[in-house]
């Protein structure tokens, strides 16, 4: 028998990622991802390979290095701390039918959006099977839905770029790019964030004051909890910075 060494550079056999790409090999992969399952080992292996479309067809498959994969994990926690900053949630990947190209944009390239969701989609995989076995079959069913969805979209992608297909790729996440752009958070929808900037506009002067930002913060925190400004629970002091410069970014425009 002959054993291959893999390089420790390849993503998916080094210490950080083996485990990720090997849980098609767990027994319970098959039962938890049912007919998703070969559909989940395609993506696997979309998210730790590239893959080139040569002449006549042919598509040449190649190992992503590790420092390439990780570039793309660091843009993902990356969105997600901004998704969450924004909304004051998690995301909910079974509220969108693209819930990365949709929701996860913050400037990154198509190409980067792309790789993202194909990481997210292998690891949420990871996650599902290999806590199958230790979660009741109603938290397994709604995860499920995730997965799914996530699958489900990773695959059409992954179709439409084997068929060099860029105009229909470029059209589905400008679309989803508008659908993300018209979502409001729930902060919005109380009108939290409108009363915070109507707050700012008022005492706009202290952010140019030494210590004023803080003070702000301070400020909005008390009216939030005095129920001065409506809101549906207390916002991380991440979510009110975000606004602050948020705010900010507004008048830098208008002026």
């Amino acid at each position: 028998m002959v054993s291959i060494a893999y390089p420790r550079n390849v993503a998916a056999y080094s210490p950080k990622y083996a485990a990720i790409f090997n849980i098609r090999k767990n027994p319970e992969f098959h039962d938890a991802l049912g007919v998703f399952s070969w559909q989940a080992e395609r993506v696997l292996t979309r998210a730790f390979q590239r893959f080139e479309i040569l002449e006549h067809g042919i598509t040449l498959w190649s190992h992503k290095e590790t420092y390439k994969v990780s570039l793309v994990e660091e843009q993902v926690n990356d969105a997600l701390e901004k998704y969450q900053e924004k909304y004051g949630d998690p995301i909910d990947y079974s509220e969108y039918f693209y819930p990365v190209i949709e929701e996860l944009h913050f400037g990154q390239s198509l190409e980067m959006r792309l790789e993202m969701q194909y990481f997210i989609t292998a690891k949420a995989i990871y996650e599902y099977v290999s806590n199958f076995k230790d979660k009741p079959s109603q938290e397994n069913f709604n995860q499920f839905r995730t997965i799914a969805n996530l699958i489900t979209t990773s695959i059409e992608f992954m179709s439409l770029e084997l068929r060099k297909d860029q105009i229909s790729i470029e059209a589905i996440t400008e679309n989803a790019r508008k659908a993300g752009k018209a979502k409001q958070s729930h902060y919005e929808k109380a009108g939290t964030i409108a009363a915070v900037n109507q707050l700012l506009e008022e005492e706009k002067e202290m952010l140019n004051q030494w210590g004023g930002k803080a003070k702000l913060i301070r400020l909005i925190f008390e009216k939030i909890n005095n129920d001065e400004i409506s809101a549906p629970d207390v916002p991380s002091e991440k979510a009110v910075k975000h606004w602050i410069k948020q705010f900010q970014e507004n008048m830098k425009s208008t002026n």
